[in-house]
């Protein structure tokens, strides 16, 4: 190899290096100055969905169980009126996409209050659809065992899938199962 390639070739692996640098540190400034931002962002979704599936009028108080189920992030004790009336439960199941985060609210009485979910990465017009109010109402009112179904055949616990989202389906009703269990054994 001669001299002069030698050189060029040091020349382009040294302003490749310099480009690297410079944008890897920019991309940590970037990342410093957003972290904050979007955990609280991601806070207060949280709480948002807490509030609309438990009530505006509940407060939330940390659960002191010892929670052996994987899916269940979080838990808190719904309190109304200064006595507990049931549970809210974030839970993050795994559905087509990846995980599927959402708040399960779970009354005294062990029946569904209502779901909704906070974040997730489903098919945009298939899984996504589990958003929708017309899939999550399904769950509300429910209470005990839960059976994905493809269609409806009036059966106590049946959940209708969405069309082309079985996996997603699943995933969002095995949440609702596992804060359903919580419920349950907390009773107990």
């Amino acid at each position: 190899m001669n001299d002069s390639l030698k050189k060029d070739l040091l020349h382009l692996g040294g302003a490749l290096l310099a480009i690297t640098v410079v944008v890897a540190l920019c991309l940590g400034c970037v990342d410093a100055l957003t972290r904050d931002k979007i955990a609280a962002l991601k806070e207060q979704q949280v709480k948002d969905a807490m509030g609309a599936v438990c009530g505006t009028d509940a407060t939330f108080e940390p659960l002191e169980a010892d929670i052996d189920d994987e899916t269940i992030q979080d838990a808190y004790q719904i309190i109304r009126d200064g006595s507990p009336d049931g549970i809210c439960v974030q839970v993050a199941p795994s559905g087509y996409g990846g995980e599927i985060t959402m708040i399960v609210g779970v009354s005294g009485e062990g029946t569904v209050l209502g779901v909704q979910i906070v974040d997730m990465s489903e098919t945009a017009g298939l899984g996504a659809n589990a958003e929708k109010p017309e899939f999550l109402q399904q769950y509300e009112g429910q209470q005990g065992d839960l059976t994905v179904v493809k269609s409806a055949t009036g059966a106590e616990g049946e959940i209708v899938a969405l069309s082309g989202a079985t996996i997603t389906s699943n995933g969002v009703t095995s949440g609702v199962q596992s804060a359903l269990d919580l419920a349950a054994s907390l009773a107990q």
